[in-house]
């Protein structure tokens, strides 16, 4: 057992980090691990006068640590297996970091009421994005598009990958974040559209996921399709329109299913194309340029104030 004495100067730099730490994780406790700690051979043991410095060791990046208040000792454990964790010792206190909320809807089940703009970590505890929040039939929606301005969609593929615009105005998530969302889960999709008349248009999809970036972004919906908008994206009655299974375009990236024909050049935008859309919400905000953006009902983009997609596990 090797004992590490703390530095005056590291000290220093622990307490630094100890509001930072504070405010960015939380830390929950399992009793079925006090008086325990780690068998693993030669793990240091650091002096740590309080918790909130043991805390601070610990760091954005450690799986978890233990406090030992009897006799003012902190073990960093990374990676945290707490299988490991078996070694009776009288005054340890084993902490686990909360996972932070993947999407909106993690709020909710916290009890929490979210709505405008907040931080979600969809790929680690350590990368956080700023996202729209909604509620929508008592729970937390994720915004992956809306519109509410002439912000340009025209844009290329890396910018569809990344994602662009501005989260309280208008913007595009990321095809890369909306995979990592709905990978391996069942997620539904929300499609509003708010009229000029102040009319809010909707269609909910109970399944809905996209493929990652090597299957080119592949869009899979699922039904029921209900609400007061109509289903223009799954069973529109033209297979060639119908837009489950097929991937994604952008202008510098051709994959809809229109032979000799580029859809996302010809529309100004990318999407997921088929031969090319009934149901197409990336269009020029300019009414005489924005065909069919949800088909039949909207021809054009002349009545649209606003269009929002956005989803949530279930």
């Amino acid at each position: 057992m090797v004992n590490c004495n703390v530095s005056p100067r590291f000290f220093m730099m622990a307490v630094l980090l100890e509001s930072v730490i504070a405010a960015s994780r939380k830390y929950s406790v399992d009793l079925t691990f006090d008086d325990k700690k780690s068998d693993r051979e030669f793990l240091p043991e650091y002096n740590a006068q309080s918790l909130p410095f043991c805390s601070a060791l610990c760091g954005s990046s450690c799986g978890c640590f233990g406090f030992n208040s009897k006799h003012k000792k902190c073990r960093v454990y990374n990676p945290c297996n707490q299988t490991d964790i078996t070694v009776a010792e009288e005054g340890w206190r084993n902490y686990f970091p909360e996972a932070l909320p993947r999407d909106c809807h993690d709020f909710h089940l916290k009890g929490q009421i979210v709505f405008g703009v907040n931080q979600i970590y969809p790929f680690d505890n350590t990368t956080s994005i700023n996202v729209q929040c909604k509620m929508e039939n008592n729970d937390a929606w994720t915004v992956i598009q809306q519109r509410r301005s002439g912000l340009s969609f025209n844009r290329m593929w890396t910018e569809y990958k990344n994602g662009f615009g501005n989260v309280e105005d208008s913007y595009w998530f990321g095809n890369d974040v909306i995979h990592q969302l709905t990978k391996g889960r069942n997620s539904s999709l929300y499609v509003s559209i708010t009229l000029t008349n102040g009319t809010k248009l909707y269609e909910l999809y109970n399944q809905f996921s996209v493929a990652d970036e090597a299957n080119k972004y592949r869009l899979f919906l699922g039904g029921p399709a209900t609400g007061i908008l109509g289903d223009a994206m799954l069973d529109t009655g033209d297979p060639d329109e119908d837009l489950s299974g097929v991937a994604f375009s952008a202008p510098d990236g051709d994959n809809d299913g229109y032979n000799g024909y580029h859809c996302a050049v010809s529309h100004d935008g990318g999407w997921w194309f088929n031969w090319c859309h009934n149901a197409y919400l990336n269009g020029p905000w300019s009414p005489a340029f924005w065909v069919q953006p949800w088909y039949p009902p909207l021809k054009n983009g002349s009545d649209i104030t606003e269009t929002v997609m956005m989803i949530k596990p279930h």
